[in-house]
Parts: structure tokens; C-alpha cells; sequence
């Protein structure tokens, strides 16, 4: 999945670039810092002191000063360290999918949670992070309507604007790579050279990501306005079957003008 992607390069640029001479790994036991200790020296060029801090011993977390986590739950650190200090650690968090309830749960908690001006929730984007002010205001809202107008907001931590990388090493852009790939799939999927392709490329969930509606009546819209033959091709991977039901009788539905292409973007 996505996050699974980001976290993984995200840390091999950590391992690669920092200049920390020491990497520390707050792993839940032994077999799970092994196999960040077999991560990290594969990404890293540098030999590092690599520090592994047991999840029951928290108050480690100290000697790097901040612990990193791939998500939006800071909550739930906040209170664990609300026990011994709350400046013992900084802690900082992470975007992705924003539209869940489970994550709008998350992030109204940063109201009432002892999360501090020290703390970051990172935003992968402005648009993100207008949606996380607005899900933290409406909360603000509902807890003075409940309570009454003398509450008062707590110091709002920070959200800074990081979009996520991609390691450019991994890929060969090269125009010549480029025409060889489009060439090698319009032939995988009959498609002539006057075809005019529209691709997408991610995980296809409606509900996590986005719902295809938009892009299926823009396509067909588009479509309509030209003398070309269009060909939308959907590269990704589907949780559930039913979930490729929707997709593929939405498409049926809103752009039939359109020869519409499925493929798992984890076979590429």
C-alpha cells in the first residue's frame, strides 16, 4: 500500500542521508529490531551505531528526542508520555488517507490529548493540511457547544507541508526507457499510436483514496470534445473483488465512450 511505500522510503533515505551517527529502532522485541538492523544496513553507506529501545522502556525515547511514527495516531504516545515528562520526547506523525472516520477520530483527538507545540503532525500537502485545521476546528466547536464557551483551546502543535519522496535512483527516466515502456504496453493492450491514453496510477479504493466518478466524466467529457479515440487505463490493485465490481460498472456507466484498461500496478 502507499503508506507501506512512503514509510520504506522515507526510512532508506534516513539511512542513506542522515547525518546521525546513531539510528535508533523502537521496536515492539528482539526479531523486529533484527530486521531493522537488516534494513538499514542495506540502505545505508555509512557503518552507523544502530540502538534498538524496547517498547516497554519508553522513557529511552528521550536519547533521540524524537520518535517518528507512519501515521496520524500521536495521541496515544501523547498519553504514555504525559506518565514520567512531556518534554522527555518530541513526537511526530504523518499524513495519508485523510477520509476515514478512524483518522478524523485521530486527528480530532489532538484537542483533548496532552499532544504539545513541540509535536508535528506532517502534512503531505496545503490541501491536507486545511483538511486537518478544519476537522480540529469542528471539533473545537462541538466541545464548546458541550461545555460551554470558557474552553479554550490548548497550544496547537506543528503541521508542516512535506510532500512525500520518491527515490529518482530507482527509476530510469531516460526518454529512450520511457518510449521503449509506452511502446511495450500499447502493444500489451492493442492500443494504435493516434489512441489518446489516459493513465492513472494508485491504489484503487474509493473510500481510501479517491472515487473514480470525477475522472471517469471528465474522460468522457474530454472524449466527446475530440476526434481521437481515448483509452483510460487504470494501473493499481483492488482489496476486494467487489470493490473491482464498482469500478468497472461505474466506468460502464459514466464513460462509455471510452475503452477502459484494469491492470495490477503490482506486476509492472
Amino acid at each position: 500500500m502507499g503508506r507501506h511505500a512512503a514509510g520504506e522510503e522515507f526510512f532508506k533515505a534516513i539511512c542513506r542521508y542522515s547525518g546521525d551517527q546513531t539510528l535508533y529502532s523502537y521496536a515492539y522485541n528482539q526479531k523486529h529490531f533484527e530486521h531493522f538492523v537488516q534494513k538499514a544496513k542495506a540502505y545505508s553507506e555509512v557503518d552507523r551505531k544502530l540502538a534498538w529501545i524496547p517498547w516497554t522502556n519508553w522513557s529511552m525515547l528521550s536519547e533521540p528526542g524524537c520518535i517518528f511514527t507512519p501515521g496520524p495516531v500521536l495521541h496515544e504516545l501523547a498519553w504514555q508520555r504525559r506518565f514520567s515528562n512531556q518534554r522527555l520526547f518530541s513526537i511526530c506523525g504523518i499524513t495519508h488517507t485523510t477520509a476515514t472516520s478512524r483518522v478524523m477520530d485521530c486527528i480530532g483527538e489532538l484537542l483533548s490529548s496532552p499532544v504539545q507545540p513541540w509535536d508535528a503532525l506532517i502534512c503531505t500537502s496545503e490541501c491536507v493540511r486545511n483538511t486537518v485545521r478544519r476537522v480540529v476546528a469542528d471539533q473545537y466547536e462541538y466541545l464548546r457547544e458541550r461545555f460551554g464557551p470558557g474552553i479554550q483551546p490548548p497550544a496547537s502543535i506543528q503541521l508542516p507541508v512535506i510532500s512525500l519522496g520518491v527515490d529518482a535512483q530507482t527509476y530510469d527516466v531516460s526518454e529512450d526507457t520511457r518510449s521503449a515502456h509506452r511502446k511495450k504496453w500499447r502493444q500489451a493492450l492493442k492500443i494504435d499510436d493516434a489512441e489518446f491514453v489516459i493513465l492513472y496510477f494508485g491504489c484503487l479504493s474509493f473510500h481510501g483514496k479517491a472515487h473514480p466518478m470525477a475522472m471517469y466524466i471528465a474522460a468522457e467529457e474530454a472524449a466527446k470534445k475530440s476526434t481521437k479515440k481515448f483509452h483510460l487505463i487504470l494501473a493499481g490493485w483492488f482489496e476486494f473483488d467487489k470493490m473491482k465490481e464498482h469500478f468497472i460498472e461505474t466506468a460502464k456507466a459514466l464513460c462509455p465512450s471510452l475503452r477502459v484498461s484494469f491492470i495490477d500496478g503490482r506486476k509492472l
